[in-house]
C-alpha cells in the first residue's frame, strides 16, 4: 500500500498541478494577528503582541474545558482536545494565507514545531493532526514531552513515515496521503488523570509554528535567542 502512496506522491510532484506548491522553510509568527489560526471550536484565535517564548514574540491563545473528556492515550478519541486549528479547505479560515498548505513531501520538509503554553494544574502532553484539505485522511503525532504549568515549551516532530513521533494513520497510506496534499493542522491537549472530567476552562498560547526541510533546524532561522525557553524531548 505505501508503495502506490509513494507513486502518487511522485506523480504530484512532477505534474506541479495537483497540489499546492510549498516554499518551506516556513514560519508563522503571528506578526500582526492571529492570521487565520483558529480555537478548537473554529472562532478566531485570541492575539497577543508580546509574551512569547522569548518574552517579545507575538502569540495566539485558545480556552478549552476537559470536563467531557477523559484520560487515554492519543489513540482514544475521548482523551483528545482540539485547541488550535491551522486549516485551509471547506468550511475553514486560510492560515497564515495558505503558507503550510500543500505537498510537504515534495519539497522536502521534515521538521514541524511550535512553542506550547498552558494554565492547566498539572503538565501535559500534546498532539498534532494533520491532514488533507477535506479533513480526512489524516495523521496523528505525539512525542511524549511533559509541558509544565505556565511554561513555554517547544515541541517538534520529526516529518517521516519512520518518525518516532507518528502514532498513528487513519487509514493505511494515510501519512503519504496527508504529506503529500496537506491542508489541515490541528494541536492539542491528551487528557490525564489529574483533568479528565474538569469543568474548569483553561487557556492554551500558541507561538512560532515552523515547517523546515532538510536540513532544517531552528538554528538555520536564527533561532538561537529563545533558549530562554524550554525543550524537553
Amino acid at each position: 500500500m505505501r508503495g502506490n502512496w509513494y507513486a502518487v506522491v511522485a506523480l504530484c510532484a512532477a505534474s506541479g498541478a495537483a497540489v499546492a506548491a510549498l516554499s518551506p522553510p516556513v514560519e508563522e509568527a503571528f506578526v500582526g494577528g492571529s492570521n487565520g489560526w483558529a480555537t478548537g471550536a473554529f472562532a478566531p484565535a485570541a492575539w497577543s503582541s508580546s509574551g512569547g517564548p522569548s518574552g517579545s514574540e507575538a502569540f495566539i491563545s485558545s480556552t478549552g474545558s476537559f470536563e467531557n473528556k477523559e484520560a487515554g492515550g492519543i489513540l482514544d478519541p475521548t482523551a483528545l482536545l482540539t485547541v488550535f486549528r491551522g486549516e485551509t479547505g471547506p468550511g475553514s479560515m486560510e492560515a497564515s494565507g495558505g503558507a503550510f498548505v500543500g505537498n510537504w513531501l515534495g519539497a522536502g520538509v521534515d521538521e514541524f514545531s511550535f512553542w506550547i503554553r498552558h494554565d492547566a494544574p498539572v503538565s501535559l502532553e500534546f498532539w498534532t493532526r494533520f491532514a488533507v484539505p477535506e479533513r480526512f485522511p489524516g495523521v496523528v503525532f505525539g512525542d511524549g514531552t511533559l509541558v509544565n504549568p505556565g511554561e513555554w515549551t517547544q515541541i517538534t516532530y520529526s516529518i517521516s513515515h519512520l518518525s518516532p513521533d507518528l502514532v498513528a494513520e487513519e487509514v493505511p497510506g494515510s501519512f503519504f496521503a496527508a504529506f503529500g496534499d496537506l491542508g489541515q493542522i490541528q494541536i492539542g491537549a491528551l487528557t490525564n488523570a489529574g483533568v479528565a472530567g474538569d469543568p474548569a476552562t483553561y487557556t492554551f498560547d500558541l507561538a512560532l509554528v515552523v515547517m523546515t526541510p532538510a536540513p532544517g533546524g531552528l538554528a538555520a532561522l536564527g533561532f538561537a535567542g529563545l533558549l530562554a525557553g524550554r525543550r524537553r524531548r
